[in-house]
C-alpha cells in the first residue's frame, strides 16, 4: 500500500504555487450572466492580478471596474480601454488593461514588465517614456500585438506544444479549463518567481 500519491503532490503544489484554483474563481465569476465587480470580488482581482488600487484615484478604479463589467456585452479593443483609463488619470496603465481584457477574454495575453524583458520589447518601450501621449498609445498596441503574435508562434511551434503538454501531464484537471496561452502565462510566472529568489 502507497502512503504517497507523488503526482497528486506534484500537482497540488503546482496549483497552488501558480494560484490556478483563484485565476479559475475569478474567470468563471466573470463570466457569470450576473456578474458584478463588487468590492469582495475587487479585493480578490486587485491581489490576484497586482493591482496597486492605492496609488491611484478611486475614479480610476470605479472606471476600471466599470470598463470591467462592460467588456463582456460591448467589447473595447486594447487601445480603447488604455485611452479610456488615461483619461481618468492621464496615465498609460498598459498592464492593467491588459489583464483586464485577459480576465473577460482568456485567449488575450497579459503585458508585464517581466514578459516585456523575456521576448526583448522593455527597451523598445522605454523608448517611448517621454513621448506624446498619441505616441504611447500607438506604441503600446503595436507591442501589445506583438506579444500577442510571439506567443501565438510560441504555442504553434514544437517546443511550444511540448510546455503545453507538460503542464497538462502535471495539472491534467485544468488542461480544458485552461487556455494554452494562459498556461504559458503560467509557466513564464513560475519562471519569474524562481528568477526572484
Amino acid at each position: 500500500m502507497s502512503i504517497l500519491d507523488s503526482k497528486k503532490v506534484i500537482s497540488d503544489s503546482l496549483k497552488s504555487l501558480l494560484g490556478v484554483e483563484k485565476y479559475c474563481y475569478i474567470i468563471d465569476t466573470i463570466q457569470k450572466e450576473d456578474f458584478k465587480a463588487d468590492e469582495d470580488f475587487q479585493k480578490l482581482f486587485n491581489g490576484y492580478f497586482r493591482v496597486r488600487v492605492k496609488t491611484r484615484p478611486t475614479e480610476w478604479k470605479s472606471k476600471y471596474y466599470q470598463l470591467l463589467e462592460s467588456q463582456k456585452n460591448k467589447p473595447l479593443s486594447f487601445e480603447e480601454v488604455l485611452v479610456e483609463l488615461e483619461k481618468v488619470n492621464q496615465t498609460l496603465a498598459v498592464s492593467f488593461a491588459s489583464k483586464l481584457l485577459a480576465a473577460v477574454n482568456p485567449e488575450l495575453p497579459i503585458w508585464d514588465s517581466f514578459v516585456l524583458q523575456n521576448l526583448g520589447l522593455d527597451k523598445q518601450w522605454k523608448k517611448f517614456n517621454n513621448a506624446n501621449k498619441k505616441t504611447r498609445i500607438s506604441e503600446a498596441v503595436k507591442i501589445y500585438n506583438e506579444i500577442g503574435r510571439v506567443y501565438s508562434d510560441f504555442l504553434n511551434s514544437d517546443e511550444g506544444k511540448a510546455c503545453i503538454h507538460q503542464f497538462d501531464e502535471f495539472l491534467p484537471d485544468y488542461k480544458e479549463r485552461l487556455t494554452d496561452v494562459k498556461k504559458l502565462d503560467f509557466m513564464l510566472w513560475s519562471k519569474r518567481n524562481e528568477e526572484m529568489k
